[in-house]
């Protein structure tokens, strides 16, 4: 068996990480790669947390029919994917911080900003959605409070970065997502009156019906 799938084993030499650290571009290439993910996660997030409210009745798709209930159960697939898809974004945004960009002389702010903001966005939806997650590779459970208070120094980061206002304002929005959470409602209201500058504000993960990413929910919903 073993010999069996080492003939058909295909490797791509631009795709080791050896080879695509530092090479021409790889800070562009990577920053796609965690938007897709960014897209695939809010996807998860939006199909599996709509079936959880009573905003839909799931019948005749192939999502989860416990949530409907609702039933979350620790060992149920769907539940571990959810999980999985959020560590997925945490760690491409981090491994884009540590390795990606500090190895590209031709990286950006800008660039390290969005990063700290998905991992800063991952920590969030880690606390929102679960009583405890790992907040590093393989490491151990922690708080949704500690997930929160990670979120936070991201953010600031981030926004110190940021020079379109727009960009700035979406930190402030997320910060006062993190604040309320945390039980100080007197910041989370001065950060969300500051949001109305814009009322129109709105932030947009992407995606595509022929080259992907693609929207779980829409093909629910049809």
């Amino acid at each position: 068996l073993f010999s069996s799938c080492e003939l058909v084993e295909v490797e791509n030499p631009n795709l080791i990480e050896d080879r695509f650290i530092g090479a021409p571009q790889s800070s562009i290439e990577w920053m796609d790669g965690v938007r897709r993910q960014m897209s695939l996660s809010v996807g998860s997030i939006t199909e599996f947390t709509e079936l959880v409210s009573d905003n839909y009745f799931n019948n005749y798709t192939g999502s989860s029919k416990v949530f409907d209930i609702p039933q979350i159960n620790y060992f149920d697939q769907d539940v571990a994917n959810l999980q999985a898809s959020i560590h997925r974004l945490m760690e491409m945004s981090e491994f884009g911080l540590a390795k990606v960009l500090p190895a590209d002389a031709q990286s950006t702010p800008l660039q390290k900003a969005e990063l700290l903001m998905y991992k800063a966005y991952a920590h969030i939806l880690s606390a929102e959605l679960f009583k405890g997650m790992p907040a590093v590779a393989l490491g151990t459970v922690v708080s949704p409070t500690e997930h929160l208070r990670s979120a936070l120094g991201l953010l600031n980061e981030a926004q110190a970065l940021y020079r379109a206002a727009d960009d700035k304002l979406v930190c402030t929005l997320l910060k006062a997502r993190v604040n309320y959470h945390l039980g100080d409602a007197e910041k989370a209201r001065q950060e969300a009156t500051l949001v109305l500058q814009n009322p129109t504000l709105l932030s947009q993960v992407k995606y595509c019906t022929t080259s992907g990413p693609s929207y779980n929910l829409q093909g629910n919903i049809y």
